[in-house]
């Protein structure tokens, strides 16, 4: 398996990448994960496309890829969950 990206992000987009991991955790589907992207983003006064680029780092280690809510929702949940709140 091929070791995951490091990536350090600012404390806003920390704390929406957590919260973006608490509703990955609750189980909601890919479409309702995109919504939470551009909602969080919003609600951390980020630019969501700034907080798609965290998720592309994080998991491509590249700044663009596939729609990220739906790519995450057919991921494993608690990898994904581990991976938003930068532990593993």
């Amino acid at each position: 398996m091929t070791d995951l990206p490091d990536a350090e992000f600012d404390d806003d987009t920390g704390r929406a990448l957590d919260e973006l991991a608490d509703v990955v955790e609750a189980g909601h589907g890919g479409e309702a994960i995109q919504s939470e992207i551009f909602e969080t983003a919003r609600e951390h006064d980020l630019d969501p496309g700034d907080l798609f680029t965290a998720g592309y780092r994080l998991f491509f280690d590249t700044d663009q890829g596939p729609k990220l809510g739906p790519f995450l929702a057919e991921l494993d949940r608690e990898f994904v969950v581990r991976r938003l709140r930068r532990e593993g």
